[in-house]
C-alpha cells in the first residue's frame, strides 16, 4: 500500500472507531436518558426496568439501521460514486447524532437514532472501498478497480 492508501485507511479506522463509540456511548447514558425521556424518576425500579427494555430496543434498532444503511447506501454509491456517498452518509450520521441531543421523548430519540444508524451503515459501505483506489486513477462506474 502507498502513503495515500494508509492515510485513507487510518481516516476510515478513526471514523469506524467513532461509529462504535457512538453505539457504546448510548449504553453509558441510557440509565439517565431513558427514564428522563419517559418521565420516570431516575434510579427507581421502574426506571431500571425501562432502561433495560428500551436500551435493548434502541440497540437493536441501531444494529438493524447499520445493516440497512449499508445495503441502501451501497447501492447509492454504485450510482453516485463512493466519495459523494461517503460525504452524504457522514452528514446523515452527524445530523442524526446531533439531533439525538434534542430529543424530547423516546420516539424522537428512536427516529434520530435511525437516521444516525443509516448514516453509519452507509459510511461503512461507501468507505470500505476507498483505500483500494489511489486518487490518480479515474473511477470506472459499474466495474471494480482491478482488471
Amino acid at each position: 500500500m502507498n502513503g495515500y492508501q494508509w492515510t485513507v485507511l487510518f481516516a476510515a479506522w478513526l471514523g469506524w472507531g467513532f461509529d462504535v463509540f457512538d453505539g457504546l456511548l448510548f449504553n453509558y447514558v441510557a440509565p439517565n436518558c431513558v427514564p428522563t425521556l419517559l418521565g420516570i424518576p431516575i434510579g427507581s425500579p421502574a426506571a431500571k426496568a425501562a432502561t433495560l427494555q428500551w436500551g435493548g430496543i434502541l440497540t437493536s434498532i441501531l444494529l438493524c439501521g447499520w445493516a440497512t444503511g449499508g445495503i441502501v447506501f451501497g447501492q447509492i454509491a454504485d450510482r453516485l460514486g463512493r466519495s459523494r456517498t461517503l460525504l452524504l452518509t457522514m452528514l446523515l450520521y452527524a445530523l442524526g447524532t446531533a439531533a439525538c441531543a434534542l430529543a424530547q421523548n423516546i420516539w424522537m430519540l428512536i427516529a434520530f437514532r435511525v437516521v444516525a444508524s443509516l448514516g453509519i451503515g452507509g459510511e461503512w459501505a461507501a468507505g470500505a472501498a476507498r483505500p483500494q483506489r489511489p486518487p490518480s486513477s479515474a473511477p470506472v462506474r459499474g466495474r471494480t478497480s482491478e482488471r
